[in-house]
């Protein structure tokens, strides 16, 4: 790969949003780079949304089951969260995201770029050693 390249847009993260725009310019044909300081995937999707959501149903329906004891569920305080087994349920769906995403950016044609990015003026970037001229949206 070059130590100099040129592309019609840089995106800097790989989240839903970073995501959506860089695939939506690449389809108009533009070239396209990503780039991702942290696991392909983004806050949202790794460390955010999704597994907030899992971790939030699982204690609501803990305590849904607990207060639902007199009513017929049994178990009622010795109900707990498996925080090792949640973990794991987590680690079961947000492991893949970050392949799984680089793998779709390549194959929509995208350069995904691993690496922390930093602005030498407001039309280069670089990213370790290799620098990027993004063109304007």
């Amino acid at each position: 790969m070059p130590d100099s390249e040129q592309f019609d847009l840089v995106v800097l993260g790989s989240g839903s949003a970073g995501t959506k725009v860089a695939t939506t310019c690449r389809k108009a044909g533009w070239s396209v780079a990503v780039v991702e300081a942290r696991d392909f995937g983004g806050t949202c999707a790794l460390r955010g949304c999704e597994p907030k959501k899992v971790f939030w149903t699982v204690a609501e329906a803990t305590e849904r089951a607990r207060n639902l004891a007199p009513h017929g569920v049994a178990g009622g305080d010795a109900l707990r969260l498996d925080w090792t087994a949640a973990q794991a349920f987590k680690h079961s769906f947000t492991d893949p995201v970050p392949e799984n995403r680089e793998a779709a950016l390549r194959a929509a044609g995208i350069v995904p770029i691993h690496g922390q990015p930093r602005f030498l003026a407001p039309d280069t970037l670089t990213v370790g050693e290799r620098r990027r001229r993004p063109g304007m949206c």
